[in-house]
């Protein structure tokens, strides 16, 4: 394709060619074995990604020593014996015309984060969510991990590897050298900017001397931290032409610490291409290649940053995840059929920390060795009742395998619950539209405006039903509640009433949030009241961008407080024991849902030879991941 004529064509990193401009970023899986060895389960998962068509894979994190805490399912180089192993995943992934480079790693304190073992850092500071103070490295301890560093890129050429990556970002232990915020030392490894950068470069030149002249190096790091007092911009464009001096083949511009992680893994609040400055900084300084990161699931745009300048590769993580042959689609043309990340980071980061390896838009994440579809050995006539995402996946899952499927969904459009949040982020209909063409091409019968009851079903005859109905909003019982200024979440969010000036919103979860932030991004005067924490539940990347959302937006937050009488004029709240009056002429409620299931008990009543299976939101209220899987799940069972 002529737009994404720049993605597609072949680049240099050192002496390796690669043949697009399409880096598989590294990404924790939790698939390779406890004690560091790879698995037929990882190969396989990367082996998606180098038959989907990226250029360039880069493994997850392998530790280049034995005795740090890492994520369960994360690689080592720290021993001659885990050679075999990779040399074989090497080889797989290679006949698919992929190139890989192995990521070199040390976690520092943020080790603390995942195992008990004793962490080391530049300088002793306690990590600021374990708590736990590290080890100030000594200058012989430094030089043995540069050597720890140097060995383990010895044993990945020895595997076959085409090159690899130091990860100097994300607050690990390089980052931490690197960072004025971590590094307090004051010798010379410490103070200035070019002393901060010393153990990278001395690495940087350790491994140049293990591999030699043409062995590519690439070395990751974090253009800003986006934390206070940590490096900045200003700092990556002064050091980045020290890392290349002392080897680099190309720089890696990730963003974001431990602290501001927000910044490393950007969601759905964010915009697309939102780090790609950093690269186009980094780049104005160096002659080497650059790559860039940050929401560029978007073949054309990320064709278009490739275009302007900005860098000259650029790393997809999450769009992988949720989609392999991304690249292989984007280069028939076929943009349309690529199943876009949402960027909720949902099932690929806050799960992966559970040790979980999953996505929610991509069932099959994971599960790339054992899965394949299988055709149902009785054809059935079913019928699903919703079209949200639930009842959208498990339709066209049926279908597939053979199934003669109906699907009824009430409203005048599919989507359900989803099409509140595509009010607040228009991008998340790349899923129901992707889910819709899915119906399409299996041949799907959808019937929209229909809503069913058990007299349709009786005249229906299925064999099966799939139900998935959905939710309803829930309110307070209190004085007040069902006055004429209090309005429902959802009917704010989708436009269909208007909201005063001030505005009370009741719920602190995600959709009291950002129905806070929709209104305060209009110029309303908005508080939040909840019962619990504000963003509880809430996974703690999406956690840290919406709170930095309110705090910008200036919303008064009012956690641990209950809301005890709503009238004309605001509502009382019992805070800490003590009564608060928030002035508002507008209180808006979101305070959960549930479970639309009054079919469900009617049809068991009625008809209990019938074959019924209940997905999605009418089971329990819960999110968009737990809708497409259990959507899968039931698909592929019947």
């Amino acid at each position: 394709m002529n737009e994404l004529a720049k993605l597609f064509e072949p680049g240099m990193i050192g002496k390796l060619k690669v043949k697009n401009r399409i880096v598989c970023a590294a990404m924790g899986t939790g698939l390779c074995h406890p004690e560091g060895y790879t698995t037929p389960q990882y190969t396989a998962f990367l082996t998606e990604r180098a038959r989907g068509g990226a250029g360039l894979i880069m493994t997850g994190v392998t530790r280049v020593v034995s005795d740090v805490g890492m994520r369960p399912g994360s690689m080592g180089i720290y021993h001659d014996k885990f050679i075999p192993g990779l040399k074989q995943m090497v080889e797989v992934i290679q006949s698919y015309g992929a190139k890989i480079f192995l990521q070199l790693h040390h976690p520092g304190t943020r080790g603390s984060e995942d195992a008990s073992f004793p962490t080391v850092a530049p300088s002793a500071i306690r990590h600021l969510r374990t708590g736990v103070i590290p080890k100030e490295l000594s200058l012989k301890e430094i030089m043995n991990l540069v050597e720890d560093f140097g060995e383990g890129a010895r044993r990945a050429k020895e595997a076959g590897f085409d090159g690899v990556e130091v990860h100097g970002g994300h607050g690990y232990l390089i980052s931490q050298f690197l960072s004025p915020r971590a590094n307090r030392r004051t010798d010379a490894f410490g103070g200035s900017v070019v002393k901060r950068a010393r153990f990278a470069c001395e690495i940087i030149r350790r491994v140049r001397d293990k591999v030699g002249r043409d062995f590519p190096i690439s070395f990751r790091m974090s253009g800003d931290e986006f934390v206070e007092g940590g490096a900045t911009i200003d700092d990556s464009v002064e050091q980045a032409p020290l890392f290349v001096d002392a080897g680099a083949d190309v720089l890696h511009m990730s963003a974001g610490n431990g602290e501001g992680l927000h910044g490393t893994t950007p969601n759905f609040m964010h915009s697309s291409g939102c780090l790609t400055h950093l690269a186009a900084a980094v780049k104005k300084v160096v002659k080497v290649p650059v790559i860039t990161v940050g929401k560029l699931g978007d073949p054309v745009t990320a064709n278009q940053m490739l275009a302007e300048g900005r860098a000259d590769f650029v790393a997809m993580g999450r769009p992988l995840l949720a989609d392999a042959e991304l690249p292989n689609k984007a280069g028939r043309g076929e943009l349309q059929e690529i199943r876009r990340c949402i960027y909720c980071c949902n099932g690929c980061i806050h799960n992966r920390w559970e040790g979980k390896n999953r996505c929610a838009v991509n069932p099959v994440l994971g599960q790339e060795l054992e899965y394949r579809l299988q055709p149902a050995p009785v054809k059935k006539r079913a019928v699903v009742v919703g079209g949200g995402l639930s009842g959208m996946e498990a339709a066209w899952m049926l279908a597939e395998r053979g199934h003669d499927v109906s699907l009824y969904e009430k409203d005048d459009k599919l989507g359900g619950q989803w099409n509140i949040a595509i009010c607040v982020t228009p991008e998340l209909s790349t899923l129901t539209e992707y889910l819709a063409r899915g119906l399409q091409r299996a041949g799907v019968r959808v019937m929209l405006n229909k809503e069913v009851d058990a007299h349709l079903i009786q005249q229906a005859k299925p064999d099966v039903v799939v139900m998935a109905t959905g939710v309803n909003q829930k309110s307070l019982d209190i004085p007040g509640a069902h006055g004429k200024n209090v309005f429902m979440a959802n009917d704010v969010l989708t436009g269909k009433v208007n909201v005063g000036q001030e505005v009370v919103v009741i719920g602190g979860r995600l959709v009291g949030l950002e129905t806070a932030i929709h209104l305060a991004n209009q110029g309303k005067k908005v508080s939040v009241v909840s019962r619990g924490k504000i963003a509880r539940d809430i996974g703690r990347l999406l956690k840290l961008t919406l709170k930095d959302r309110l705090v910008k937006q200036g919303v008064y937050l009012y956690p641990d407080s209950l809301p005890e009488r709503i009238t004309e004029g605001g509502v009382t709240i019992i805070n800490e024991g003590e009564i608060l009056f928030l002035k508002a002429d507008t209180i808006v409620m979101a305070v959960g849902s549930k479970a639309e299931d009054k079919l469900i008990r009617e049809l068991s009543e009625r008809m209990p030879e019938l074959e019924m299976w209940a997905i999605g939101d009418c089971v329990e209220p819960r999110d968009a991941l737990a809708a497409i899987h259990e959507g899968f799940k039931v698909g592929n069972e019947i």
